[in-house]
């Protein structure tokens, strides 16, 4: 099978190293960051969907253990229909008897950028815009204010003119992005026993989905990362 995630998290890393050394963290309008937040949380995705491909080639295997054919047959009646968190959940409860706490870090930061992704692709929200003074303008986001306001991730403007866009694309907001997708696959990765499909996912995601120091990687190479394979 062919695997995409790493080259879709290395456009993500990309798009966060694009924005550079001089720009400060909480300065808004970064295009890169909007970039970064779509492929960090589009290469989760596709990371938990080849999971369960990598899982259904390793059931055709004499070494697969129980939990992965068990894992094979519940992706196989619900896989197609399930959502990518819903997808989390059950790889981590079957693979590694250790289920995910929902409350707690890396799952509720994934689940926040999931849905800072769905309504970034899915904007404006016609009841969220308002005319003043012949301008159009965006009321500020409750959940952008809840969920991110307090971690010190949003430019520091006036939502109500600078519309929260503006707000949340950010540097920080970028590196938290891909800090979040990283830990959110090495959480799995960590925690699947030895095993050949183990060693699988170890060797394509692991150091794949690794957010490098920005000061030992060039910001205005223009040339995204290469696919592992």
């Amino acid at each position: 099978m062919n695997i995409y995630a790493d080259l879709l998290f290395g456009y993500a890393v990309h798009a966060y190293l694009k924005i550079g050394d001089e720009k400060p963290d909480l300065e808004g309008g970064q295009g890169d960051a909007m970039a970064t937040i779509v492929f960090s949380a589009t290469a989760a995705e596709v990371f938990i969907n080849e999971v369960g491909a990598l899982a259904v080639q390793d059931v055709k295997r004499l070494d697969s253990r129980d939990n992965i054919t068990l894992f094979v047959r519940m992706w196989n009646e619900l896989g197609a229909r399930t959502s990518a968190k819903a997808k989390f959940i059950l790889a981590k409860t079957i693979l590694t008897d250790e289920p995910y706490d929902q409350q707690a870090q890396p799952f509720q930061d994934y689940a926040t950028l999931l849905t800072l992704r769905d309504e970034l692709l899915h904007m404006p929200k016609p009841e969220a815009t308002y005319v003043d003074e012949g301008l159009i303008k965006t009321k500020p986001w409750q959940f952008v204010e809840e969920k991110l306001g307090p971690r010190n991730l949003l430019a520091d403007c006036d939502p109500a003119v600078k519309g929260w866009l503006y707000r949340v694309t950010t540097k920080a907001m970028a590196r938290w992005a891909c800090e979040t997708i990283e830990a959110m696959v090495k959480s799995l990765i960590r925690s699947t026993p030895q095993s050949m499909f183990g060693g699988s996912l170890d060797l394509f995601y692991f150091r794949q989905f690794s957010l490098p120091d920005s000061t030992s990687t060039s910001s205005t190479d223009s040339t995204p990362p290469a696919s592992s394979q």
